[in-house]
């Protein structure tokens, strides 16, 4: 599911991603001028997180803050 807030008066945007098969950051690589922060959410179980190619853990039940130049994937997406 995604869901998209656009505020009319600042033109900024927040956009909510739930239960994607499949998850990356690539979607920003097509307009890097959107200087987008991501925040994701692990609600399931452990799993493997490349940041910047750089492969880490990402424990169950935790979130993980990104900025704007960092790119990522979650090799084997569970549930996000």
């Amino acid at each position: 599911m995604n869901l998209v807030f656009k505020d009319v008066i600042t033109g900024a945007e927040f956009r909510l991603i739930i239960n994607k098969s499949t998850f990356d950051k690539s979607f920003l690589v097509k307009n890097r001028n959107a200087n987008m922060l991501s925040i994701a959410w692990n609600n399931g179980e452990s799993q493997k997180v490349t940041i910047d190619e750089i492969e880490y853990t990402f424990p169950a039940n935790s979130i993980l803050p990104l900025m704007v130049n960092q790119f990522f994937f979650l090799k084997d997406l569970k549930r996000l």
